[in-house]
């Protein structure tokens, strides 16, 4: 969960340019996101929720040993209205 929460906060984070007083003058830095960067959270972001959804197919297997594909029809269900009808 940790690892989601950090990589869409990077993710939901404008291009934004920092300048701070140093001893040695004025030091500027920009956080921005490239091709490259944006993929590589996307696919740890991916990763992450991957791993999400194995667990609880898991658990499902271990809670309901004997209604597995009915269980895992109402959980794809839900996953789906919710991925569907929030946005």
């Amino acid at each position: 969960m940790w690892v989601s929460w950090i990589c869409l906060f990077l993710l939901s984070y404008p291009t934004t340019s920092y300048t701070i007083t140093t001893i040695n003058g004025p030091y500027t830095f920009t956080l921005a996101h490239n091709i490259w960067t944006f993929t590589a959270l996307m696919g740890v972001l991916g990763v992450a929720w991957a791993f999400g959804k194995a667990s609880v197919f898991k658990y499902i297997a271990d809670d309901y040993p004997t209604n597995i594909g009915t269980i895992s029809g109402v959980v794809g269900l839900a996953g789906g209205l919710g991925g569907f009808v929030l946005p």
